[in-house]
């Protein structure tokens, strides 16, 4: 059974360094305005979330801003039926929830004579599993088969990010140029167990785990622009680079332990500790392009979102360009309300599936936001004689709801004890995620 237990642990070391993430990670609520359409900003971006969608938007912000945003509770309900199974037909239920509370975003901006300066921390989950399934034979099976699977695994970036944003006017036509430059600390952790015993194991056994993690230091840099061709319109451009890091520190722990019948037992296993430095890709890098039109009625938006290639990824696998797209409107209930509503598409960027627990899930959602403000919430609003003397305060909550399909890697296992025991299938899978996010933003 030994080739077999070697070819599983070279099969789950690929995930170790490629692991595949799903679509429905694009996106940070980084702003109230973000929570109010669910990300089509990049042309009417307003808050610190500048620093994220498009730094030129920094130069809109009226005073000296503190937003804390992105308080984001996540549920998703997942349903992959026979991502475990035996050969003989059985096969694991696939059914679980997952929840998460992450926080997004902290921003900070302050005006230098006709700059503006931001400073923010962005918190990215590409990747938040917890599968725990298992597989069992049917009665009287001879003999009987129990395979158990359980995979822990979180992959999160941290950028640090700092940028200026400046306005030049030209008669009527005013453009707003920034930049960024961001500090990116990323970390992985994946968990996994794999473990089948045959009538209690006296027909045979195995048992493979690995715990590895994963920490990189990198940077990354974004630029943008918006250009008022009239009043009403506004046209935003940003791009930011792949994210590269230059520092990586690795830990793996694994262990292997196989029981044919009647033979004796062997055992494996391997601990690895290491540093290294060089430039290796991590995060894709992202292009987006908007338009909004501006009424007294409101706004609405379209964006396009295409994040590049970037096939050498260290914390995920990411091996086409997808383009994606994003659409947004803003109504003004009131001075001090607002109610938005966005719609959008997270088209996952992976192709191949090489590891349990990989995926391949393109997403469709739709967003509800709400914004209620002490003062004038209009983005280029003039101060009013009523509001002086307050200090500006916006609240905001906003309901995002994505529908997702596609395939997961499962795992195939053999009714009776076999030399190689595991194989892989794709296995059809439905997503449901409710994301509730809160954002405040106060001007000073």
């Amino acid at each position: 059974m030994r080739s077999g237990a070697v070819g599983f642990v070279l099969l789950v070391g690929l995930l170790v360094a490629n692991a595949a993430a799903a679509g429905n990670n694009d996106e940070v609520n980084a702003g109230v305005d973000v929570t109010l359409t669910g990300g089509a900003v990049v042309a009417n971006v307003t808050t610190g979330a500048a620093l994220w969608y498009n730094p030129a938007g920094l130069a809109r912000i009226p005073d000296n801003s503190f937003e804390i945003t992105g308080v984001t509770f996540k549920t998703s309900i997942i349903r992959y039926p026979g991502l475990l199974s035996l050969e003989s037909g059985e096969q694991s239920s696939g059914r679980t929830t997952n929840l998460a509370l992450t926080p997004e975003a902290l921003v900070f901006t302050v005006e230098l004579k006709k700059m503006k300066l931001g400073l923010g921390i962005f918190n990215t989950s590409l990747r938040r599993e917890l599968i725990q399934e298992d597989v069992i034979s049917s009665p009287g099976t001879s003999p009987s088969a129990v395979w158990r699977a359980s995979l822990n695994s979180r992959i999160d970036f941290t950028h640090v990010s700092a940028g200026f944003a400046t306005e030049f006017a030209k008669r009527k036509h005013k453009v707003l140029f920034g930049g960024a430059f961001d500090l990116v600390v990323g970390i992985s952790r994946i968990d996994q167990l794999v473990a089948g015993f045959y009538d209690d194991g006296a027909a045979g056994a195995f048992s493979d785990s690995f715990l590895e993690n994963e920490a990189g230091f990198g940077l990354q840099i974004k630029a943008g622009l918006q250009w008022v061709p009239i009043p009403e319109v506004r046209v935003g451009f940003s791009i930011a680079t792949p994210s590269y890091m230059f520092l990586l520190f690795e830990r793996l722990t694994s262990a292997t332990i196989d029981a044919p019948p009647g033979g004796p037992p062997d055992a494996s296993g391997e601990k690895i500790r290491r540093t290294r430095g060089g430039w290796f890709g991590a995060e894709p890098g992202t292009m987006r392009v908007g338009v909004v039109y501006i009424g007294n009625w409101g706004w609405i938006e379209g964006d396009l979102v295409v994040s590049f290639r970037l096939q050498s990824s260290r914390f995920l696998l990411s091996n086409r360009t997808v383009p994606n797209g994003r659409i947004g409107t803003v109504f003004d209930v009131s001075k001090h309300f607002k109610l938005g509503l966005g719609a959008f598409t997270d088209i996952s960027p992976t192709r191949d599936l090489i590891s349990f627990g990989d995926r391949q899930v393109d997403f469709f959602g739709l967003n509800v936001g709400l914004l209620f403000s002490n003062v004038d919430s209009n983005p280029d609003a003039a101060p009013t004689s009523a509001d002086e003397g307050k200090t500006p305060i916006a609240l905001a909550i906003g309901i995002r709801y994505s529908h997702g399909r596609g395939d997961t890697l499962g795992l195939v296992f053999p009714a009776a004890y076999e030399p190689d025991p595991v194989d892989v299938q794709r296995v059809s899978t439905k997503i449901n995620d409710i994301d509730i996010n809160f954002g405040v933003k106060v001007l000073f």
